[in-house]
């Protein structure tokens, strides 16, 4: 498992730029991204009917580039499951996406196969909330006009700053949902990959 971190500043559109601006740092977006055998077993899992997903609930409805041999094998390219809020999406989702490494920053999370499982379904408790565009704006503004985030609404860096507190994942000062550049900076710069707290 790894938290990735869009490029915005050297890859992204005209969003992308607007929040590296507003936050002072090159990383647009951030995901939590599952390994393969995780992204493999939810998966699988989608074929029984088990999840409900957007566009993975049948071989027909799955990504073109993703293939299915007659063995019932996932040929996933660079593809991986990963889970936060989408400003494209306009929602909090998991979602089956390219990874294309050079676009990306990587902090590695240390989880065992079943936790990770675990973590995908614990993921579907803000499933189909609402992008904070407000909150969004709260990264700046909330200092001058006590703009707070929307209980039912987050963006990127929110849902896995809140995913990583309740999983115990690095022992957390702040009280607010950071901004992706402010997450990389609290967790990024260690040698080791982030363990859970016992």
């Amino acid at each position: 498992m790894k938290i990735i971190f869009y490029k915005g500043t050297k890859f992204g559109g005209w969003f992308s730029q607007l929040i590296c601006w507003w936050t002072k740092g090159p990383y647009s977006h951030t995901e939590i991204c599952f390994s393969k055998q995780a992204t493999l077993g939810y998966l699988a899992t989608c074929q029984q009917g088990m999840f409900r997903e957007l566009m993975i609930t049948s071989k027909n409805q799955l990504p073109k580039d993703i293939v299915i041999d007659q063995d019932n094998f996932f040929d996933l390219g660079n593809r991986r499951l990963c889970f936060s809020a989408s400003e494209q999406d306009k929602k909090v989702r998991r979602k089956i996406i390219g990874i294309e490494g050079e676009k990306w920053d990587t902090i590695e999370c240390v989880a065992t196969l079943d936790e990770e499982r675990k973590f995908i379904f614990d993921c579907g408790r803000m499933r189909n909330m609402g992008y904070d565009y407000i909150g969004l704006l709260g990264f700046v503004s909330r200092k001058l006009f006590w703009i707070k985030p929307a209980k039912n609404k987050w963006w990127c860096s929110g849902t896995t700053w809140k995913m990583l507190k309740d999983w115990k994942y690095h022992k957390w000062t702040i009280k607010m949902p950071p901004s992706p550049n402010s997450l990389y900076r609290k967790l990024a710069g260690r040698e080791q990959p982030l363990r859970r707290l016992t």
